[in-house]
């Protein structure tokens, strides 16, 4: 379901990933989801996503050292999206 969000507002999660988990049984029950329980849901996990893709940026850009430790991921791809060190 968040692939899906991720997916319909890439410019806004900066997630180009989040497409190769997309299975046309799970847009049915995002929009579901979306009508029925919270329209806000799609466009919060976006903003949650683009903060840390952000974040991780600002880090990899920076000459200082760091470990990024990414506990209850799910399908995150964040470490795709940074230059290789």
């Amino acid at each position: 379901m968040i692939a899906h969000y991720r997916t319909r507002h890439e410019n806004l999660s900066r997630n180009p990933f989040a497409k190769l988990w997309l299975r046309p049984s799970v847009e049915k029950w995002t929009q579901s989801f979306f009508e029925n329980v919270s329209f806000e849901d799609e466009i919060l996990h976006c903003m949650r996503n683009r903060y840390f893709h952000d974040e991780l940026q600002k880090l990899a850009q920076s000459e200082d050292e760091f470990l990024f430790l990414n506990l209850g991921t799910g399908f995150s791809m964040y470490s795709y999206a940074l230059p290789k060190m």
